[in-house]
């Protein structure tokens, strides 16, 4: 197992555990603005690891919303899908998330990030969807990555409220 799996396998457990219902709010929604798609259609989350679509399942349900865990085998190996996909159940995630799921560009609402353990299950979250970590032993670099620009934007000041120093990527030729 990668460095980088084992991270998630330590966060995903971690996630599992929150107390707060405003901090398994701010897990879901970490799940949600990093998945592979949120908006009017619903929610997917693709991952290799079934422990993160499992905790995205519990997370989401813990909030009133319920989706469903697929096994997709591909040649690659099994990809595993959390999805919220009936109308209902988009309805009230995005009634939780006090979002439409036709906005032209998503935005970190930080009324949905209240206190600093909100901060870490938000960044924790986002790190399972959108992550990856190198080992410490080679040279720490910790990255998210999501074609989401104004999440890129927005996420520094999280970062930096959990004494993270986020550089922005060198450009490539």
């Amino acid at each position: 197992m990668s460095f980088a799996s084992q991270a998630r396998e330590e966060i995903a457990q971690r996630s599992l555990h929150l107390q707060k219902d405003c901090c398994v709010r701010a897990a879901a929604y970490g799940i949600a603005c990093f998945a592979k798609y949120f908006d009017a259609r619903g929610l997917v989350l693709q991952t290799e690891q079934e422990l993160t679509a499992r905790v995205a399942e519990q997370l989401f349900a813990r909030c009133g919303v319920q989706g469903a865990v697929l096994e997709k085998p591909r040649p690659s190996g099994v990809v595993y899908e959390f999805g919220i996909r009936e109308p209902e159940q988009v309805r009230r995630m995005h009634e939780l998330f006090g979002t439409t799921g036709s906005e032209t560009s998503l935005q970190i609402d930080p009324g949905l990030i209240r206190c600093q353990t909100c901060v870490s299950a938000y960044i924790s979250t986002a790190f399972l969807c959108g992550g990856t970590v190198t080992d410490p032993q080679k040279e720490y670099n910790l990255e998210f990555l999501t074609g989401r620009t104004n999440l890129q934007r927005i996420l520094r000041p999280c970062l930096l409220s959990m004494n993270l120093r986020p550089t922005v990527p060198a450009a490539t030729a």
